[in-house]
């Protein structure tokens, strides 16, 4: 697994350059990454917000704070791509600032191929790279499936692994994998519900749900409620909001 991620980073890192100048989160569910992605052409801008609900001091990880906190906000950009034939593979790049890291650059690239009418929508990633190597440098990749199902909605699984020197969990040994699960329906032309989990006693580590709206054609609000799975390390609950605009 070591040697796929390696390769995986190699092969982001060359998109990212023959790309030329990459734009952040990437295309997300509430909490895990999704199979989708900005649209050829599009850009994102986004403000995301992690707030907990207790106080920080009943965390008990000893140290400096870890850089993803669940108070935080996070400001990006989002790039869509998409290769001849249109649609068959799409690209997206991002960069991010995030308030909680005293390095606030992280950045991020997502391959996806879209689902059809046996085959699964597939992709892969990666996020939060960061450019301090022992506190924010997450490296986080993974791979995901997902399949819509009549009437039942859509399903997401895959799996994630991180840069182990830096995700830990309370007692400050390495946490560095996980798996990614999800769901999400439609309950109205601009409304849909979600649920995901990311494995892992880390700063990765929770059960997110919410809903997702789309204000307008071009404007969505993402509201969430997240139990992590490390309280002793993230707090215990949090709520999220996630507004983006394309243009």
């Amino acid at each position: 697994m070591r040697k796929f991620s390696k390769t995986l980073l190699l092969a982001l890192g060359s998109t990212l350059l023959l790309a030329g100048s990459a734009w952040a989160t990437p295309t997300r569910q509430i909490w895990i990454p999704s199979v989708d992605t900005q649209p050829m052409g599009t850009f994102n801008l986004g403000v995301d917000t992690y707030t907990a609900l207790f106080r920080k001091e009943e965390r008990t990880k000893k140290g400096p704070d870890p850089g993803n906190t669940p108070n935080n906000t996070n400001v990006g950009l989002t790039a869509g791509f998409s290769f001849v034939p249109e649609g068959t593979l799409n690209l997206e790049l991002g960069i991010d600032m995030r308030d909680s890291n005293e390095d606030p650059v992280l950045f991020n690239a997502k391959l996806a191929t879209p689902e059809g009418e046996w085959m699964p929508a597939i992709a892969v990633g990666g996020y939060d790279f960061g450019t301090d190597q022992e506190k924010t440098d997450y490296n986080v990749v993974y791979g995901l499936i997902a399949k819509t199902c009549p009437t039942l909605g859509r399903f997401s699984v895959g799996y994630y692994q991180g840069n182990g020197a830096v995700l830990k969990d309370a007692q400050n040994r390495d946490e560095d994998d996980g798996i990614l699960l999800s769901w999400d329906k439609k309950v109205s032309d601009k409304l849909k519900t979600i649920v995901d989990y990311q494995g892992g006693d880390n700063q990765y580590g929770a059960l997110s749900f919410g809903c997702s709206w789309d204000i307008t054609d071009t404007a969505n609000l993402v509201a969430g409620y997240q139990v992590f799975n490390e309280p002793g390390l993230m707090g215990r609950n949090g709520l999220t909001f996630q507004v983006g605009v394309n243009f």
